[in-house]
């Protein structure tokens, strides 16, 4: 599931020489609960970083939802400058397939 989002500073250039750390953390019952760094799936992304796309000025990061459970969850990117970046996402069961076949519905991320 692909994570992504660009970043500009104040003049509106795109930044692109950082490394952006994700992290996920389940909600359970509105509060989330300790985030762990997320996993990647496959070999794009090394450990919990975000990789830069040069072509279309954005970060990218496959996270894995294979070991994640069907609720709430909270990603957070890690720019390194102490600000919090945070989106809110559902996971659903893809009808139709078996146990563990999970994926996002209707999101778009955007971390402002």
């Amino acid at each position: 599931m692909p994570v992504k989002f660009q970043l500009k500073d104040a003049q509106e250039n795109f930044i692109s020489g950082i490394q952006p750390l994700i992290y996920i953390a389940e909600i359970i019952n509105g509060v989330p609960q300790p985030e762990q760094p997320a996993v990647s799936s496959g070999k794009a992304n090394l450990d919990n970083i975000a990789r830069y796309d040069l072509d279309k000025n954005q970060y990218v990061f496959n996270l894995s939802t294979k070991d994640l459970s069907p609720g709430q969850y909270q990603i957070r990117a890690d720019l390194g400058d102490e600000s919090i970046q945070t989106i809110t996402v559902t996971l659903e069961q893809e009808k139709g397939k078996g146990k563990g076949k999970i994926f996002f519905l209707n999101q778009y991320f955007r971390f402002s």
